[in-house]
């Protein structure tokens, strides 16, 4: 029994430890390497309320690589804003809680550009490309009143 035993124990250990321990979901980088993936929502989320400011780079290419979807850049805006004390602690992020967190505008700026050209850009090609016409005038008319169906009182 005892020769058995020994065996598959050591082989249960070089398993485990061989597949090494999963990465620390309180760390930024974690949630930075499964964006673009099917976990992409799930790391947004989990990046926002870490709060952490040095995933915004990151976060910033996956936007322009999946097609500048509005949530990723809701984010970056999020993560750039600076936090007091108190707002840091009121929302649970546990690395700022102490001290704050000063504003990063400098890492979000080229991605906010970005988005502000895009949208000055597809304007600019919809009024050229599409005028837009002058409404039509809806004139609201009554229905007639019908005479067939009137309330006036039946006589008995």
């Amino acid at each position: 029994m005892r020769r058995i035993f020994l065996p598959a124990l050591m082989a249960g250990f070089v398993v485990v430890g061989a597949t090494g321990c999963p990465d620390n979901p309180y760390n930024y980088k974690t949630w930075t390497k499964k964006l673009g993936s099917r976990d992409h929502e799930r790391a947004i989320q989990e990046l926002e309320q870490l709060g952490d400011p040095g995933a915004i780079p990151d976060i910033g290419e996956s936007w322009i690589d999946q097609g500048y979807p509005v949530r990723d850049l809701q984010v970056i805006i999020s993560l750039a804003r600076p936090l007091t004390k108190a707002e840091a602690h009121a929302k649970f992020v546990t690395d700022f809680e102490e001290t704050g967190r000063e504003p990063h505008w400098g890492e979000a700026m080229p991605f906010l550009t970005t988005a502000i050209t895009m949208s000055t850009r597809r304007t600019r090609a919809r009024s050229i490309t599409r005028p837009r016409r002058p409404r039509r005038s809806v004139k609201r008319t009554t229905r007639p009143v019908s005479t067939r169906w009137s309330s006036s009182p039946t006589r008995t």
